[in-house]
This record gives C-alpha cells, sequence and structure tokens, in this order.
C-alpha cells in the first residue's frame, strides 16, 4: 500500500511540476507580446503572404516548430502541438489543451469556443482572450477536403482590440 502512494505522490509531482513549467513559459511569452515577442526572435525564416516569418529561439512545453508572425496588424507566437492527425484525436487533443490553459489563465483571459469563418478555417478549437491578446488552441484541416489535420497554439498581439470584439 506503501508503495502505491509513494508511485501515486511521485505522479502527482511530476505532473504538478509539468503544469508549473508550462504555466511558467506561457506566461514568459505572453509578457513579451507586448515588445512583439523580440526576446524569443531567432533568424529570418522567409516572407509568407507578406508578413516577415522568425524561428522562435525557444519552444513551449508539449510543442515543436514554434514561430513568429510579424504582420500588419499583428504578431503572433506559432506553436505546432500534432501534426498529421486525424479530427477525432485532434479533438481530443484540442479538449486537453482547453484545460490545462483555462488552469493557467483561469481569471485573466475570458474562454470562447473558436467560430469557424472564411479568415479563420479552425475545424474546432478555443481562445482565451485579455485586452488585445489572444491565446487560441485551434485544429486546422491541410485543405478543405483533406482528412488530415494539425493542431496549432497560437499567442497573438493584435494592435487593436477591435479584432478581438469582431
Amino acid at each position: 500500500m506503501k508503495i502505491v502512494i509513494f508511485i501515486w505522490l511521485l505522479f502527482v509531482s511530476f505532473f504538478v511540476s509539468a503544469q508549473n513549467e508550462l504555466a511558467k513559459q506561457l506566461y514568459t511569452v505572453i509578457s513579451d507580446s507586448t515588445n512583439y515577442f523580440k526576446s524569443f526572435r531567432g533568424a529570418f525564416i522567409m516572407l509568407e503572404d507578406g508578413d516577415s516569418v522568425f524561428a522562435s529561439n525557444s519552444e513551449i512545453q508539449g510543442t515543436r516548430k514554434n514561430d513568429i508572425r510579424v504582420a500588419k496588424d499583428m504578431v503572433l507566437y506559432r506553436s505546432v502541438v500534432a501534426d498529421s492527425i486525424k479530427e477525432r484525436q485532434g479533438g481530443k487533443i484540442i479538449e486537453h489543451w482547453k484545460m490545462d490553459l483555462e488552469g493557467i489563465l483561469h481569471d485573466h483571459f475570458k474562454v470562447e469556443k473558436t467560430k469557424t469563418v472564411e479568415w479563420n478555417p479552425s475545424k474546432n478549437g478555443w481562445k482565451f482572450m485579455k485586452g488585445n491578446i489572444l491565446v487560441n488552441i485551434d485544429l486546422y484541416p491541410y485543405s478543405i477536403s483533406s482528412s488530415l489535420y494539425w493542431v496549432l497554439l497560437g499567442i497573438t498581439l493584435f494592435h487593436s482590440e477591435q479584432v478581438l470584439d469582431e
């Protein structure tokens, strides 16, 4: 019985430690959004639809391919959470991240379900809003007819709060 309790306590402490690290990383990135993520900007990668894309010099826990997109109306820190997955699996990942983000951002951000609109083809997701900062976790199809999806975690600073109200 003591061994079971010890293993359970070890597991709980590991989970709490991992959650604390994710929270610390998210708040560090969110805090740097007002500085246009300059603390995280690495080498220039490319132009994407007229926007500059830079590599990130760090990765948020549980993600990969972190980069920063600088556009006219916003600056976006993007992180790939999962790639080449089915919609159902992506939905489970979205819900897991939603719970983690709620636990981390709880009282500071307003939570809403992501709506699929022409300019945001997200199939499923959640957005956490505070002022002109948006944290979102979304499931995107590779194309209109694709059966494969990818999950993106984004932290966006809009230059105007009006964008969030639309």
